[in-house]
């Protein structure tokens, strides 16, 4: 287990995304030196507004897309000797559910024996990208730029949100990081 608090976003959740992949690297790299991440920040900031440009808004707000997240780990991911697959894509799932999500994410980790982590989007209130770093049939532990630490699964839907359910997670928004030694 990573002993190394997340890297921490203040209250710019339009960066959720940017953090949850430098919280990736994070978690699998701990070695990692701190002030290393401050440059990859920059990077991922700079490389994103470049990615924009010609749009209305090159900045980086409301967030990022899914198509800019993985535009940031085949950008970064490479350097660490990590990869990643889109949950969607790597699985034959006709149609998604709770249960069936759940049971995928904690395969995933459980295989990876602590070298891979889940990026995904968690829609509620307002849309915020985390790193799941286990996951048992109750909760998911999270490894989080707004130190969320917890996610129960009795406030959690792969479908529409409801008053019961405040977080609605998207198989489409989720991806599968590992390290590749």
């Amino acid at each position: 287990m990573n002993e190394e608090d997340p890297l921490i976003q203040g209250d710019l959740d339009e960066w959720s995304a940017i953090y949850s992949v430098l919280n990736s690297i994070r978690w699998l790299h701990p070695e990692t030196d701190l002030e290393i991440f401050s440059s990859m920040f920059a990077e991922s900031l700079a490389r994103t507004t470049e990615l924009r440009k010609g749009r209305q808004s090159a900045r980086v707000t409301y967030g990022l897309s899914c198509e800019e997240l993985e535009n940031l780990l085949n950008i970064l991911l490479p350097e660490y000797q990590m990869g990643y697959r889109s949950l969607v894509d790597d699985t034959a799932v006709p149609e998604w559910n709770l249960f069936t999500y759940w049971r995928v994410i904690s395969n995933f980790l459980k295989r990876a024996e602590g070298k891979g982590v889940v990026l995904t989007q968690i829609r509620g209130l307002a849309n915020h990208w985390t790193v799941v770093t286990s996951c048992s049939k109750d909760a998911m532990i999270l490894y989080d730029s707004q130190y969320y630490d917890v996610l129960d699964r009795v406030d959690c839907t792969v479908s529409d949100q409801s008053s019961s359910r405040h977080y609605h997670l998207s198989p489409i928004d989720t991806f599968l990081v590992y390290r590749r030694d």
